[in-house]
């Protein structure tokens, strides 16, 4: 969602997990509390088989959102995107609605409480009931930190964090080429992945747009502070081992291969 997801202010309730301390004048996150941890993975509410939590990492332009809806296909599951969520918000006549219009119009970031607030009233729903694929969010340490906290107060858990690490010309070179279909948000590229019909969705018949945050001055920058944000996560999300770095610049099919392969391994 580039500006829309950021992090302006601490979320409402989080004070009990932040425990904060300066190492080298970084400031660090601790481990949550042994009852309060995510456990490795968690079975799904129908008892079917193992839940596929699984939330994906990188800066604009590492190929989240085409993973996300492969990974979705391919297990059953939703793909959300925090963009879209907002985006939807937005488009609804409320008071919420508005205020977040409004935030989205200034160019302005939205509160992690509003985000997280809606994100949660999304798990809810009946089809994440076995799980979902999580694209967009976090960006930052205290997102990630603020989306286990809500997991908790769900009773659910992260199944595995995938950071998709691709070189940054390359993701600058996707971004520039990307397009996105106006109604069901689905992307392609122009050189490397196009529709059947230039502009025209394949799924819906959507019409394709390209965002103005996608040249290539704005993707430039997006790229480089994500890359800055997403060392802290490693950090954290590896020190639970639930963390898998793939490289994202190999093929499609190759890097859902991975993924899947990793999530197999922990279903057992």
């Amino acid at each position: 969602m580039g500006r829309g997801t950021g992090c302006p202010r601490s979320v409402v309730g989080l004070g009990a997990l932040l425990v904060m301390w300066a190492v080298g004048g970084t400031a660090m996150a601790a481990p949550l509390p042994a009852d309060r941890a995510m456990v490795p993975f968690a079975v799904s509410e129908t008892g079917l088989r193992p839940a596929a939590r699984i939330v994906l990492l990188g800066p604009p332009g590492a190929g989240k959102a085409t993973q996300a809806a492969r990974l979705a296909k391919s297990n059953g599951v939703p793909a959300i995107s925090t963009g879209q969520l907002l985006r939807d918000a937005a488009a609804v006549v409320t008071m919420q609605g508005t205020e977040i219009k409004a935030i989205l119009e200034r160019g302005d970031v939205v509160p992690d409480d509003i985000v997280i607030a809606l994100l949660k009233a999304r798990l809810k729903q009946p089809d994440a009931a076995d799980g979902w694929i999580l694209h967009g969010f976090p960006r930052t340490l205290l997102q990630a930190l603020a989306l286990d906290h809500m997991l908790v107060q769900v009773k659910q858990a992260v199944s595995l964090v995938v950071s998709l690490q691709v070189p940054e010309k390359v993701m600058v070179e996707r971004l520039v080429h990307r397009q996105v279909c106006r109604t069901c948000s689905r992307t392609y590229n122009t050189e490397t992945n196009p529709p059947a019909k230039p502009g025209i969705c394949d799924d819906d018949r959507g019409e394709l747009i390209h965002r103005d945050e996608d040249d290539e001055k704005n993707a430039t920058q997006r790229i480089e502070d994500q890359l800055r944000l997403n060392e802290e996560m490693k950090a954290y999300y590896g020190s639970r081992d639930m963390y898998l770095g793939v490289d994202g610049a190999q093929s499609i099919d190759s890097i859902q291969r991975a993924i899947e392969s990793a999530l197999q391994q922990r279903r057992g």
